[in-house]
């Protein structure tokens, strides 16, 4: 397996995250060279424009999506909504699905 990923070019969404931490980590060990890992500063996921962009910057072979919203239930004193997290993170999804 590893060496079919060594000429692949990965995009991990989410690879700062808990689960994408360990996902790249996993791929480095098993022999992945050239994994992107888009960082939600440069690409806000559920904005289709901003898709696009991460497309054109990671030209991926392989997309593994594990970003999401989650967490953030109580920040700097303000209530945060579920529903407004589900949707968001369903926006992300159905951006990259979209584009793939």
């Amino acid at each position: 397996m590893s060496s079919s990923l060594q000429s692949k070019r990965i995009c991990v969404t989410g690879g700062g995250g808990f689960l994408g931490r360990a996902v790249c980590s996993r791929l480095e060990q098993i022999g992945a060279k050239d994994v992107f890992i888009p960082r939600r500063r440069e690409f806000d996921l559920t904005r289709a424009d901003a898709v696009e962009r991460m497309f054109d910057a990671a030209k991926p072979d392989i997309v593994i999506h594990l970003a999401a919203e989650v967490g953030y239930l109580f920040i700097a004193g303000r209530s945060h909504s579920v529903i407004g997290q589900y949707n968001r993170n369903g926006e992300g999804w159905t951006r990259l699905e979209w584009r793939i």
